[in-house]
């Protein structure tokens, strides 16, 4: 989840905040400060087991409005979604002159997403999703754990650790030779092997240096278990290549 409040700018300032605990914090400033603070919860249903006491802060007060979407648990070009609150806000929002003048928000959308609940077929996809994703991410967690010379996952985790939710699977590269970016362009061109350089999924540009050494590995839109094994597998041997170029590079310049 995220939380979301308004700088002295009017810009957005957005943190991710995974625990309840510090999911907790913004909940309490908000309910002294006049302004809204949202939590905004993309993936928390995409989680494979979610415990009571992680689910959303938002009606607990009612300073905190939870804005969740379709997009990722139905299908990706459903641009709908809906937003938990206290009462006396989704009250306040319903009958704004917005919603009520229009006929609603992408009614044909919502009438689609309205009929998949009440038939409760959304639940049957939605576990049926959880259900896929957990077996490819532990998969490409066992793939990865193959190679304990050339990634490290989610910061040292052991093989025990298990991804617990989402889409992707954050891996340190081990003295790859190349920033992750530079691999990324002959991994693509060699060995036919795709991902995100680390440096894409933050928006502080000071951090490129340190996010050189990591890449984002997507295992939602890879269908069979094969593929993510095979995907691994390229990605070693581009991870080798470049280390093998920077060694001979290295030898070269210094007549070794």
């Amino acid at each position: 989840s995220s939380s979301s409040s308004s700088s002295s700018s009017s810009s957005p300032v957005t943190t991710s905040l995974p625990s309840l605990s510090r999911r907790r914090r913004p909940s309490r400033m908000a309910v002294l400060d006049p302004r809204y603070a949202t939590e905004e919860t993309h993936e928390d249903d995409g989680k494979y087991a979610v415990p009571d006491e992680q689910k959303s802060v938002s009606e607990q007060t009612g300073a905190v409005l939870s804005v969740s979407a379709f997009t990722k648990i139905l299908c990706p070009g459903m641009r709908l979604g809906w937003i938990e609150a206290a009462p006396s806000v989704i009250s306040m929002l319903s009958s704004h002159p917005y919603v009520q003048s229009g006929g609603g928000l992408t009614p044909l959308q919502a009438q689609l997403a309205t009929e998949l609940l009440q038939s409760e077929e959304q639940d049957d996809h939605l576990d049926g999703l959880i259900r896929d994703y957990k077996s490819r991410a532990d998969t490409l967690t066992a793939a990865l754990l193959q190679y304990p010379e050339l990634f490290e996952l989610d910061g040292g985790a052991k093989p025990t650790k298990k991804v617990e939710g989402g889409y992707f699977v954050w891996v340190k590269l081990l003295k790859c030779g190349l920033p992750a970016a530079e691999l990324r362009d002959m991994a693509r061109r060699e060995f036919k092997v795709d991902f995100l350089p680390g440096e894409r999924c933050h928006p502080d540009p000071s951090r490129k240096q340190e996010l050189d050494r990591y890449i984002r590995l997507c295992f939602a839109n890879v269908e069979t278990k094969e593929l993510l094994v095979e995907g691994v597998h390229r990605l070693a041997k581009a991870v080798r290549a470049a280390r093998n170029a920077a060694m001979w590079t290295f030898n070269a310049k210094h007549n070794y």
